[in-house]
């Protein structure tokens, strides 16, 4: 669920790995992102191979999400 939630940018991951929910999700998603909104801030486990931040940088240009983490 988490993979497939990240994938259509209901929500991703800062700079520093915390998870950041996407206010502009579509809500159709209501009820997926209302689930996650327990985990807004909260910074995720890290395996010993950290995530790329570029792979971030293309996720959030991707999901038009890059604007909203400036804020």
């Amino acid at each position: 669920m988490h993979d497939k939630a990240f994938e259509l940018g209901l929500f991703t991951l800062n700079e520093s790995f915390h998870i950041y929910i996407n206010p502009n999700a579509s809500s159709v998603y209501a009820k997926l992102v209302d689930e996650l909104a327990n985990s807004q801030g909260k910074a995720i486990k890290l395996s010993a191979t950290l995530p790329l931040k570029e792979a971030l940088a293309e996720h959030w240009r991707r999901t038009k999400i890059t604007s909203l983490l400036e804020q």
